[in-house]
């Protein structure tokens, strides 16, 4: 078996786009290449070394969050078969414990011999991704930064030694059991969920005008006392002077008060406050960010709850939909309605 790790750049953002759409990135290059055969010593390859991993096309693989290797590998032109691998944070996970490679180092209490070294990120934050705006380049490279990139390669080095020793002293009995499911959800999320791109733009759109809208009518309605029905503060002031006793503005709390008699501009704020409070564009937004060619992939994490073994969401929680008020026709007017712009003419 060969354990393998890959330390990367890109201009991606990894927790924002998601393994599949970073790895689909242009920009994104593999910069370097650890890998070690069963127990033999760990290799480096470097970017600009010409010796290379071997070849991977026959071989059992094995990495931790193995699909980025998988991905990464596959969109430079080094394509494998999803069953050749094998997933050491899987196997942590059916065994109780947590996915980070660094955190399960800790709790299985490896002390000194650390599943990361202590500036692990730190040494990707410098090389793995562009540099802050307030610095002199856009990112830094070996030449830069010797000394750290002979950490950088230790860092990589690490990994594959931790994902190995993983690999030996977990129990595989539970992860045995559950690969072939392993495999469904590696197809499933290659796959990927399809979005409708000019629906979310416009969906987009249309929410953003809406909370203008309300926040503008609240604002006349409290006579400036109140801009927005996130300013909680303002707002609290605001109805306490209608003689208003009340231990929150959440959701539970603002139901309640709707229930009681009201004078109709605290009766209107408050339903505005109901109203536009729900009109989040967060799910839209990850969807934007997170799509490629209309598609979001990876937006399951295998085994994520841990211990119950139940997937989680990841990038739009496709597990967390909202349900639709609408069906059938209307449901279809009313998204043909946010494409066109005219949503606000129709439902108000």
């Amino acid at each position: 078996m060969i354990f393998l790790d890959l330390e990367t750049y890109s201009e991606a953002d990894l927790p924002k786009v998601g393994t599949h759409a970073y790895a689909m990135h242009p920009s994104t290059e593999i910069l370097l290449c650890c890998w070690a055969e069963d127990e033999g010593p760990v290799q480096v390859w470097e970017k600009g070394d010409m010796s290379g991993p071997p070849n991977l096309a026959s071989l059992d693989l094995c990495a931790h969050h193995a699909a980025f290797e998988r991905l990464v590998l596959q969109y430079r032109g080094i394509r494998t078969d999803v069953r050749q691998w094998h997933d050491t944070a899987v196997l942590a996970l059916t065994c109780g414990l947590p996915a980070s490679l660094g955190m399960v180092g800790k709790v299985l209490g490896w002390g000194d011999d650390k599943a990361k070294l202590d500036d692990g990120q730190k040494l990707v934050r410098t090389f793995s991704m562009p540099t802050p705006s307030n610095h002199t380049q856009r990112r830094y490279t070996k030449a830069d930064k010797p000394e750290q990139w002979a950490r950088f390669i230790e860092y990589c080095v690490r990994d594959v030694e931790a994902s190995r020793r993983l690999w030996h002293e977990l129990p595989r009995t539970v992860y045995n059991l559950e690969r072939d499911n392993w495999l469904i959800d590696q197809a499933i999320n290659d796959r990927g969920l399809p979005v409708d791109v000019e629906f979310i733009h416009a969906a987009i759109e249309a929410t953003q005008e809406a909370v203008a809208l309300g926040n503008a009518e609240l604002q006349q309605l409290t006579g400036g006392a109140v801009s927005s029905v996130t300013e909680l503060a303002g707002m609290r002031e605001w109805l306490e002077g209608f003689g208003l006793v009340f231990a929150s503005l959440d959701k539970a709390g603002v139901t309640a008060l709707l229930a009681q008699a009201l004078s109709a501009p605290a009766r209107r704020a408050l339903e505005l406050r109901q109203e536009v409070g729900r009109s989040g564009v967060a799910k839209f937004e990850a969807a934007a960010r997170s799509q490629v060619g209309g598609r979001v992939y990876g937006a399951l994490q295998f085994y994520g709850a841990n211990r119950t073994g139940r997937a989680a969401g990841r990038l739009v929680q496709p597990q967390n939909m909202q349900r639709p008020t609408l069906h059938g026709a209307d449901y279809d007017h009313a998204v043909s309605a946010i494409k066109q712009r005219t949503v606000g003419v129709l439902y108000g």
